[in-house]
């Protein structure tokens, strides 16, 4: 069942970088609540996918687990915390990735990385669309995904980073 999960994960992520990369508004189905998703899920899910490559780049990825769940779609979760993963391993420089499940009045799912960090003006503009800092290789796609799909499934998202400590993500589940 996890291998298969995995697989739909990795088809679903395909699927959406493609819809994004043309610009394209698709997934309507997909982001309807179907039943409550488990933040440990999607924080080990996403862990696994990332393992090996935190691993050959000598990151230490770790999850911290918590109770909490939200009625938001599983993949829209993965791909978002997905996102947040792949930016901290591969562009922070940072030696530990963790992944965090907070339970409470409000649930949330945390990355966070004790890389290089961004000052105020370079977070600014790794949200934007296309937009990316001076080292990154990627598209500049991932931020502004995280912010769209959570403007269109209903949770908050929230990057924080000060230079020479780390940068975090938050995904906010009300």
């Amino acid at each position: 069942p996890l291998r298969t999960r995995l697989g739909d994960a990795v088809a679903y992520l395909e699927q959406l970088t493609q819809q994004y990369s043309d610009k394209d508004d698709g997934l309507t189905d997909e982001r309807q609540p179907t039943e409550m998703t488990p933040l440990n899920f999607v924080a080990e899910t996403t862990a696994e996918m990332f393992a090996p490559e935190a691993k050959k780049r000598g990151v230490a990825l770790k999850v911290l687990k918590g109770k909490g769940a939200t009625q938001i779609s599983g993949l829209a979760l993965i791909r978002s915390c997905s996102n947040l993963v792949a930016n901290a391993v591969r562009h922070a420089k940072a030696s530990e990735v963790t992944i965090e499940v907070l339970s409470g009045p409000t649930s949330a799912l945390v990355v966070s990385d004790n890389g290089v960090g961004m000052d105020q003006v370079t977070l600014a503009k790794v949200q934007q669309r296309g937009r990316k800092s001076g080292t990154s290789t990627g598209e500049g796609l991932g931020l502004a995904i995280v912010h769209e799909l959570a403007e269109e499934h209903g949770f908050r998202f929230i990057l924080s980073s000060k230079k020479g400590k780390g940068t975090q993500g938050r995904l906010i589940f009300e």
